[in-house]
This record gives structure tokens, sequence and C-alpha cells, in this order.
């Protein structure tokens, strides 16, 4: 039992890890701000902050979007994604998120419960005339 506990901890570790890293305003506006007040560098951040206001603004509009095949019609799957992500303000709406299986191409569904920090969505995608579309196709 302890193994499988061990197992989900570095599973959702791994998520979130994978997470900051692979979103370019959460590596600038969360990351990066984190990382410089742990070291005791808070005046660099200020610094940072009051020459780039640009990034207050980057960390305030933030959302995660889920398209294509798994991420628009897998619910367990989004919800083994967003699951321990509730520190940085990730929070599914578990019947919102249930209720999304298949969205029509351009359809957007929020998922995202009210009081989550960071909204998330699932967008429909024609994946086929995007493929087609990159290949030269019709």
């Amino acid at each position: 039992m302890k193994a499988d506990a061990q197992t989900a901890l570095r599973e959702n570790l791994w998520s979130a890890s994978a997470s900051l890293l692979l979103s370019t305003s959460t590596l600038l506006c969360c990351t990066l701000p984190a990382l410089l007040v742990a070291i005791g560098a808070g005046a660099t951040l200020a610094g940072l902050v009051s020459a780039v206001p640009q990034l207050v603004w980057l960390s305030e509009h933030k959302a995660i979007v889920f398209g294509g095949g798994i991420g628009e019609h897998a619910p367990v799957i989004r919800e083994r994604i967003c699951n321990g992500m509730e520190w940085c303000g990730i929070r599914l709406d578990p019947e919102r998120n249930a209720r999304v299986t298949d969205p029509q191409p351009g359809e957007v569904q929020l998922i995202s419960s009210a009081d989550a920090g960071i909204s998330a969505y699932v967008v429909g995608v024609d994946e086929e005339a995007v493929i087609a579309g990159d290949s030269g196709g019709s």
C-alpha cells in the first residue's frame, strides 16, 4: 500500500513539474519569482517586475486548454493531469469535467470550478482538417 502511495506521489510531482516547465507564462510568472525569492533575491524580483511589468499581466491571464483526441474525450485523464495542482489554482469541477466528452470543432467548454485561480477549458478540434492543412491537402 505504501509503495502505491509513493508511486502516486511521484506521478503527481512529475506532472506538476512538467506543467511548470512546459508553460512559458508559468515559468516567467511563477517559477522564476519563486526561485528568486527562495535564494534570497527578492530585490532582484522587484527590479525585474519594475523593468518588465508584462510579467504581472502574464500571471493574471492563464488558462489550461485541453484539445484533440484524449484532451477532448477523456475526463478521467484530464482529472489525473490536474489532480494535485490546487496549490497553483487549478481546480476542475467534477461535474463539468465529466459532461464534456465530445465537443464539436470550435466549441469551448469551461471545466474548472468557479473558485479556480486558473481556468480550464476543453476545445473541440478537427484534427483531420488541421493535419490536412499542414500537409498541403485540402
